[in-house]
């Protein structure tokens, strides 16, 4: 279930140890690659598995620097789609 998580619960919740940070009610991580296709071949992938989930991350496009923001704007801040999402990605990224 999609439900909005508390600040409280966020803290502990937010997979910090591989560099998303809070920020105005969006958890945020800078991902940075070496080559320009590659960037853009994640951005493909992070775009593919948010629809499944109907769950799409701004993202800001530099060359090799990509920045991912969730939140919920349905919800009004981050939800448990948001956290799945970050989760995929780091399991995706782990070896970058």
């Amino acid at each position: 279930m999609n439900g909005l998580v508390s600040t409280d619960n966020l803290k502990d919740s937010i997979p910090k140890a591989l560099g998303w940070k809070l920020e105005n009610n969006m958890i945020v991580k800078v991902f940075l690659f070496r080559v320009y296709m590659d960037s853009i071949s994640f951005i493909n992938d992070v775009a593919k598995e948010s629809e499944k989930l109907n769950h799409h991350p701004d993202l800001i496009v530099e060359y090799c620097k990509i920045t991912v923001k969730y939140t919920s704007h349905d919800l009004g801040g981050v939800s448990n789609n948001c956290l799945k999402m970050a989760t995929w990605i780091n399991d995706k990224t782990k070896f970058l």
